[in-house]
C-alpha cells in the first residue's frame, strides 16, 4: 500500500503560512516517529530510498529544491511535523492520512477548502489560484446559506464576471441546475408586514440578462428558465428584452415564492414573444393593503410589447396567485392565458388588452389580419376574490373591434365586478362554460357582440337566495351599446336577480360606452333559468333592443319574478318571421303573453279606418311554427259604415300561396269563434294579394250591411309565410 503527498498540497505552518525550512518525520503506527522511523521513498516503485527527516520549502516537501511527491508502503504511519524553530506544527502516532488542518491548497487551508468558504467575496479574496482549482461556496452573502455552490477555476475567464457563473475566472459548477437569483445575490427577506428588507431587483435583472445572453431561444432548443427559490423578493422595474428571440419561463415553488412590486416603479417589462410564469405569488405592493388613491399599488405588475409592434404576445401563467393590486397585465398584442390560479383583493383588471395605435398587424393569411389577429384570450379553474374587471378592452387601433376567442371556463369568482368590458370594443367567438359568480354586476359591457356562447354558468348578485333590490341587483347581464350579432344561453345557465335587462342592445349601461344601431340578431335562450328576474323596476326586458331583433329563439326557460311590474320577452320584435317563444314556464305575475302581438288595422272595402268606423278594440297575438304563422285576433267596434267588405292586416310577415293548384292568392284559413252583432257563421281567409284577413260568409264575402249595432269578432287563423 503506498500514499504520497501531492507536490500541489501545501502545509501550514503555525501562522497558517506555507511551511518553510521545516521537517518531515513517518515512522511506525503508534510510535514515536523520531525514535522508530520507516521506510520512506521517492518513487512509487519503492527503489529510492528518502533520507529523514524530509524537509519543506514554501509548504511542500522537497527533493533537491523542487517539490516532489513521498511514498510510503503502508498509510497506517506516525507522523511528526516541525517548523525551523522545532516547534511541533503535529504530533500524531496513530495517522491514517493527511489532517486538512495543515494542509494549504495557494494559501488556503485544505480544511477551509472542505468547510466552504462563506461568500463570494471570500472567495474572491483567494491569491493566485490555479486551474482546475475546486471550492464549495456556502452563500452568495455570508451566513445566509443562499446562492453558494461548487466553482472551478478557469484562468481564460479572469477578466469575465458576469455575476451569475463567472466570477473573476471562478465558473459556477451548475450541474443541470437552474439560474437563480440567490446566485446574483438576491436575499429574499421582503417583509411585507414590518415593511424591511432588502431590494432583489438587480440580482433578478442579472439573471434575465444571463439567461438572455447565454442560451438560444426555445425554438433553436434553448432553456432560458429562471428558478425563483423560496424565499420573499422586493423587486421593481425588470425587463425581459428581445435580445435572443423567442421564450422565457420563470418557475417558482407555490405561495413559498413571493414576488412584492414596488409600486413606484415601472414594473416586471416583456419584450419577448412566448414567455411562461408558473408557481409565483404575485403581489402588487409591498404590503397587503388594498389598492387606494393614497396607497396605490403598481398599475401593471405586467406590461407585454414587442419591440416590432407586432401582435404575438402569448404568454402564460399557470398555478400563479395575484394579490392587492390595480391591475396585472397589459397586453399589447394578442395571447394571455392564466391557468389554475388564484386573484383576489385587487381592483382593477387581470389583463387589459392595450390595441395600441401603432401596433403591426403583419402577415398575408387568414389568421394575420385585423379581423382575426387578436385572440387566444382565457382564464380557467381560478378562484377570483374580489376584482374589478377580468378583461379590459382598450386603445384605438382597429383590431379593438374584433378581440376573437376570449375563452372562460370552470372558474368561481367571488366580488368579480364585470367580466369583460371595452367601452368601443368588439368581441368574437367569445365562450362562457361551467363559471359560478356571486357579486356581478354584467358580463360584458362591450360595443359589439358577435357568437357569444354561455353555457352551463351561475351568475348572481348576492351569494344567497334573496330578492335583491333595485339599486344593487344586476341591472343587465349582457350589455352591447351597438349591437349584437350571435349570442346562445343554453346548457341549464342561471342567473339571479338581473333587475332589468338579460340582453341590452343600443344603449350604454357604463359611461363611455359608444352606442350605435341597437340591432339584435342570432339570440338563442332555450333551457336557462332566470330567479328573481325584475326588481321592482316599471319594465324589465329579456331582450331590450333600440333597432332591429331578427332570429330569436326563446323557448324551454324558466323565468321566475317576485315583482308584479311588466316584463317584456322584446321590446322591439321587429322582423317577427324569425321569432319563436315558445314552451316558456313564467313564475309570478307581469310577464307578457309568450306571444308576439300587434294591431290590426280595420278596412271596410279598400279603406283603412273610414269614416262611420269606431274601434273599440283591435288586439291580435300570433307566434310560428314551423312554416305558418298563427294568429288569435279581437275585434269590437262600436259604430261602423252601413256597407263594405270588411277585413284587417297581418302580422309584419308576408303570406305566400297555400296551395297554387287550389288558389292563387289564398295563403291560409281560419274561423270566427265568437261574434255579437250578426247571426251568420263567419270565416277567415287569408289573400296574398291584399295580405289581409278577410271576413267571409260561405263563399262570399261579409258585409257590414248585415250587421245589427255594434260588432265584436274573436277568432283564429293561420297562414303560411314561407
Amino acid at each position: 500500500m503506498t500514499m504520497f503527498l501531492a507536490p500541489y498540497t501545501a502545509i501550514a505552518d503555525i501562522d497558517g503560512s506555507p511551511l518553510d525550512a521545516g521537517f518531515l518525520f513517518f515512522g511506525e503506527y503508534g510510535k514515536d516517529p523520531e525514535l522508530f522511523p520507516v521506510e520512506v521513498f521517492w518513487d512509487a516503485d519503492f527503489t529510492v530510498p528518502a533520507a529523514q527527516p524530509i524537509r519543506t520549502r514554501n509548504g511542500y516537501p522537497v527533493r533537491n529544491g523542487s517539490p516532489t511527491k513521498v511514498y510510503l508502503k503502508t498509510a497506517r504511519h506516525s507522523i511528526a511535523i516541525k517548523n525551523r524553530n522545532s516547534a511541533f506544527i503535529l504530533m500524531d502516532f496513530f495517522n491514517k492520512g493527511w489532517d486538512a488542518s495543515f494542509v494549504t491548497y495557494n494559501s488556503q487551508t485544505q480544511q477551509k477548502i472542505n468547510d466552504g468558504f462563506s461568500s463570494i467575496s471570500e472567495m474572491l479574496s483567494i491569491t493566485k489560484p490555479k486551474d482546475g482549482m475546486r471550492v464549495f461556496v456556502k452563500s452568495y452573502h455570508a451566513g445566509l446559506n443562499k446562492g453558494g455552490g461548487w466553482f472551478i477555476y478557469d484562468s481564460t475567464k479572469s477578466a469575465i464576471n458576469d455575476g451569475v457563473v463567472t466570477f473573476n475566472g471562478w465558473v459556477r459548477i451548475l450541474n443541470g441546475q437552474d439560474i437563480n437569483p440567490y446566485m446574483t445575490g438576491a436575499k429574499g427577506n421582503w417583509d411585507a408586514t414590518a415593511q424591511t428588507g432588502d431590494d432583489d431587483t438587480i440580482a433578478f435583472q442579472k439573471c434575465i440578462d444571463y439567461l438572455n445572453t447565454t442560451y438560444s431561444s426555445f425554438r433553436n432548443a434553448g432553456k432560458r428558465v429562471l428558478s425563483i427559490l423560496n424565499g420573499s423578493y422586493r423587486v421593481g422595474s425588470l425587463t425581459i428584452p428581445n435580445a435572443n428571440g423567442f421564450g422565457f419561463e420563470w418557475n417558482g415553488e407555490g405561495m413559498m415564492t413571493q414576488l412584492w412590486l414596488d409600486p413606484t416603479s415601472s414594473g416586471i417589462t416583456v419584450e419577448t414573444e412566448y414567455t411562461k410564469f408558473n408557481n409565483i405569488v404575485f403581489n402588487g405592493k409591498l404590503k397587503a393593503t388594498y389598492h387606494s388613491v393614497s396607497d396605490p399599488s403598481i398599475p401593471e405588475i405586467f406590461k407585454f410589447k414587442l419591440q416590432s409592434k407586432a401582435l404575438d404576445i402569448d404568454t402564460k401563467f399557470t398555478d400563479c396567485e395575484w394579490h392587492w393590486g390595480s391591475n396585472f397585465a397589459r397586453i399589447s398584442g394578442r395571447g394571455f392565458n392564466w391557468v389554475d390560479g388564484a386573484i383576489g383583493q385587487s381592483t382593477g383588471s387581470l389583463c387589459v388588452i392595450s390595441c395600441d395605435s401603432d401596433l403591426v398587424v403583419a402577415g398575408t393569411d387568414d389568421y394575420h389580419q385585423i379581423e382575426t389577429a387578436m385572440r387566444h384570450f382565457g382564464v380557467y379553474n381560478t378562484r377570483v376574490d374580489q376584482l374589478g374587471f377580468l378583461f379590459e378592452i382598450v386603445g384605438t387601433h382597429a383590431v379593438k373591434d374584433y378581440i376573437n376567442d376570449i375563452k372562460i371556463s370552470g372558474n368561481d369568482f367571488i366580488g368579480l365586478n364585470r367580466v369583460i368590458v371595452g367601452l368601443d370594443a368588439g368581441i368574437v367567438n367569445p365562450s362562457l362554460c361551467d363559471n359560478f359568480a356571486t357579486g356581478l354586476s354584467a358580463i360584458t359591457n362591450v360595443k359589439n357582440i358577435t357568437n357569444l356562447q354561455d353555457t352551463g354558468n351561475n351568475w348572481n348578485k348576492l351569494p344567497k337566495d334573496t330578492i335583491d333590490t333595485a339599486v344593487t341587483a344586476i341591472p343587465v347581464l349582457y350589455n352591447a351599446s351597438d349591437s349584437v350579432k350571435g349570442l346562445s344561453i343554453t346548457g341549464a345557465t342561471k342567473a339571479s336577480n338581473i333587475s332589468n335587462n338579460i340582453i341590452l342592445a343600443g344603449q350604454a349601461a357604463l359611461a363611455g360606452q359608444v352606442v350605435g344601431a341597437g340591432n339584435v340578431d342570432g339570440i338563442i335562450i332555450n333551457g336557462a333559468a332566470f330567479k328573481h328576474f325584475s326588481s321592482g323596476l316599471a319594465l324589465a326586458n329579456v331582450i331590450n333592443n333600440t333597432g332591429t331583433a331578427k332570429n330569436i329563439t326563446i323557448t324551454g326557460n324558466q323565468l321566475q319574478s317576485d315583482a308584479s311590474t311588466r316584463k317584456r320577452w322584446i321590446a322591439n320584435p321587429t322582423n317577427p318571421e324569425s321569432i319563436v317563444i315558445d314552451n316558456n314556464i313564467t313564475i309570478g305575475s307581469g310577464f307578457d303573453n309568450q306571444r308576439l302581438s300587434y294591431t290590426p288595422t280595420i278596412y271596410v272595402d279598400s279603406t283603412a279606418n273610414p269614416a262611420g268606423l269606431t274601434i273599440v278594440k283591435s288586439d291580435a297575438s300570433y307566434y310560428i311554427k314551423d312554416n305558418f304563422v298563427y294568429v288569435d285576433f279581437l275585434i269590437s267596434l262600436s259604430a261602423q259604415p252601413a256597407a263594405g267588405v270588411l277585413s284587417f292586416t297581418l302580422p309584419n310577415i308576408t303570406p305566400v300561396v297555400l296551395e297554387s293548384l287550389f288558389s292563387g292568392r289564398i295563403a291560409g284559413f281560419g274561423k270566427v269563434t265568437q261574434s255579437y252583432g250578426v247571426t251568420t257563421e263567419l270565416s277567415i281567409e287569408v289573400w296574398t294579394t291584399t295580405n289581409m284577413a278577410v271576413l267571409r260568409v260561405h263563399n262570399a264575402d261579409f258585409n257590414l250591411s248585415s250587421v245589427t249595432g255594434n260588432l265584436t269578432i274573436s277568432g283564429s287563423f293561420r297562414y303560411k309565410f314561407k
